[in-house]
């Protein structure tokens, strides 16, 4: 419509001019009368005028009919693509490569985010509903494993409307762009395995392809342990430009994963070669990636070695060095890289402590680690409970129960650094194994008065303690009363322990007390395991009497269970019968078993055919 106005405009302006021409025109003037002269003027002038009009209306007419072809042109083909981006999508052209790279290199800068480098072929499908989010969308509904059929659905249809299209775009375009956005979401979904799958599907029609292709694939076949690709598709990306950050720590992480000294070798003389070099944090990425091989050590002194990072070692890279020689028991090591810090003006951090304190309690070096927490608090560093627990691990390794428990005890009444449920157990089993059970009911108390809450483990490790040496029944007993009143909550596990206990002074009736009221008492149904210990404990002590109670007991929770007694458990204590010389009781309880309707195994049936009846004599010991 504007260039019709405009047209429109310009003719008037000729015409306007013809006519100021027109009236210009030198006419003939005679000597006759002024009428005449008039008549014969406006005349000459009323004839260019009409030739003006005519010219005028002519070539507007051309101008109208070719207007309107052409906007008839226009609308056919806008429509059609229109319905193309509907169903395809647009191609456009994309950024240089320059610009793309760099975008690239700033993504793998970033830590725990992937580089995502836009593609690099010369045609990329977008759109709000292009085959390529088809394919993301996909991935999202976990339709990953379809991505093969997929993929060929949409190259064929892209291509087909490309031809419609007249596109530039070659079938390795389209291929790459399909491919790169299908990866992509992949790797953003953890379907790693699909993504090669992918990959190998659309590998007949790409060859070069473009580096966010390849650098996404990478990651695919490193997070799926398919190491042997790894190499090829590296070859690939680096033929489109240098590789990124991320790209080096994943080609770090598949030769480690691969044992692969060599292979991480001829990366780095690669890298340099090429005049290539990494910034601290992906070399520390690196390093730490090492952390899973056996030669952890010696994989990252190579990097260090190699001279791919421009800048020193800082506290990050120190700190990941001396986590692998302490895991190593390379004990000095760990100080001398300490001692390197401190000569370089590198400040230690909270982790560098937690690693020597770790060191030093390995190591059983317990004055040093005293040093350590000392130089720690005269740091300005903050203290963490990690660290608190740390050096009370080495007070304990050195027999130092009361000043570990000092240290717990500054801890709680300090604000800054409370201990946790770690520290205290750590402190409670302690004394437990040293059978202080009495020191460890008052920590447990001290514990739970500090709003610290107490689980299974370290009731049951208290109630353990009892097991050291021999307690009377009664302390045991009221062991455990206590920790009751504390909080426990009894669990089969916790009636084992306090069965072990109460057979230390045999006191058989006790124990098949509580096993008998278990149900009642704390409303859990005693295993038949638990009838067994019992048994076996009494068989080792010659209280034959009382395994035959315990026997008929078992029995009868068994009933009132409904359950049946498994052949294997009581083929378990008819084995301690035999392999103890006390055949006869053996024999009553096989006679007992066969009356319940409880089988044998084969092999205790042999056993027994073969023993004599009666028992013969042999040594009394205890559990």
């Amino acid at each position: 419509m504007f260039s019709v106005s405009f047209t429109l405009l310009q003719l008037f302006a000729v015409a306007a001019a013809t006519y100021q021409a027109s009236s210009e025109v030198s006419i003939p003037v005679s000597t006759g009368p002024i009428l005449s002269l008039t008549f014969f003027k406006e005349l000459g002038l009323d004839e260019a005028v009409w030739d003006t009009v005519a010219e005028a209306a002519l070539a507007l007419a051309v101008f109208g009919f070719a207007s309107a072809m052409l906007t008839a042109y226009r609308n056919r083909n806008s429509k059609g693509s229109r319905l193309q981006k509907v169903k395809l999508g647009s191609c456009a052209p994309l950024p240089p490569a320059s610009k793309r790279n760099e975008r690239s290199r700033m993504a793998s800068a970033s830590p725990g985010i992937h580089p995502q480098p836009a593609p690099s072929h010369r045609y990329a499908v977008r759109g709000s509903r292009t085959e390529a989010d088809a394919l993301v969308a996909a991935v999202r509904e976990g339709k990953a494993a379809q991505l093969p059929r997929l993929l060929d659905g949409a190259l064929a249809r892209s291509l087909a409307a490309a031809s419609r299209q007249q596109s530039f775009a070659t079938e390795e375009d389209v291929a790459t762009a399909l491919l790169h956005s299908a990866l992509r979401a992949c790797a953003a979904n953890h379907c790693f395995n699909d993504a090669i799958a992918a990959y190998e599907k659309m590998a007949p029609v790409i060859s070069a392809g473009n580096s966010g292709l390849w650098s996404v694939l990478l990651y695919c076949i490193v997070e799926a342990g398919a190491f042997g690709k790894c190499k090829a598709v590296f070859e690939n990306l680096c033929k489109q430009g240098e590789p990124s950050g991320h790209d080096f720590v994943n080609m770090v992480r598949c030769f480690v994963a691969m044992q692969d000294a060599g292979g991480l070798r001829e990366l780095l003389i690669g890298f340099r070669a090429s005049g290539q070099f990494v910034d601290n944090f992906t070399r520390n990425r690196a390093l730490a990636a090492c952390g899973s091989s056996e030669a952890a050590l010696h994989l990252a002194d190579s990097l260090i070695d190699s001279g791919i990072c421009a800048e020193g070692l800082d506290t990050v890279g120190y700190n990941t060095l001396m986590k692998y020689n302490a895991r190593l028991g390379h004990f000095s090591q760990c100080f001398e890289l300490h001692n390197e810090m401190r000569a370089k003006g590198i400040e230690a951090s909270e982790v560098t402590f937690g690693i020597l304190l770790d060191a030093c309690v390995e190591a059983k070096e317990f004055e040093c680690a005293k040093k350590v927490f000392d130089d720690l608090c005269s740091s300005g560093l903050k203290l963490n409970v990690v660290h608190c627990t740390m050096f009370i691990k080495s007070l304990l390794g050195a027999d130092k129960l009361d000043e570990a428990a000092g240290v717990l005890r500054e801890m709680a009444n300090s604000s800054a650094v409370k201990p946790d449920l770690i520290s205290y157990s750590t402190v409670v089993k302690a004394y437990a194994n040293s059978g202080d059970v009495r020191s460890a009911v008052k920590m447990l108390q001290e514990m739970i008065k500090a709003k610290v809450s107490p689980d299974e483990i370290i009731f049951n490790s208290v109630l353990t303690g009892c097991c050291v040496f021999p307690v009377k029944s009664k302390d045991v007993m009221h062991t455990f009363e206590t920790l009751i009143g504390l909080g426990m909550r009894p669990t089969t596990t916790t009636l084992s322990i306090l069965l072990k206990a109460l057979a230390h002074t045999q006191a058989w009736t006790t124990s098949l007390q509580v096993i008998n009221s278990a149900h009642q008492t704390f409303h859990i149904e005693p295993e038949t395991r638990l009838y067994v210990q019992l048994a076996q404990a009494c068989v080792k002590n010659r209280a034959t009497a009382e395994v035959i109670e315990i026997f008929d007991a078992m029995l009868a929770a068994a009933r009132r269970r409904s359950e049946q007694v498994d052949p294997a458990i009581l083929s378990r204590l008819l084995r301690c019968c035999m392999l103890n010389r006390d055949h006869g009781l053996a024999a009553k309880l096989r006679q007992k078993a066969q009356q319940a309707g409880i089988g044998l195994e084969a092999h205790i049936e042999k056993m027994m055919s073969t023993a004599p009846v009666k028992s013969l004599p042999r040594p009394k010991h205890h559990m």
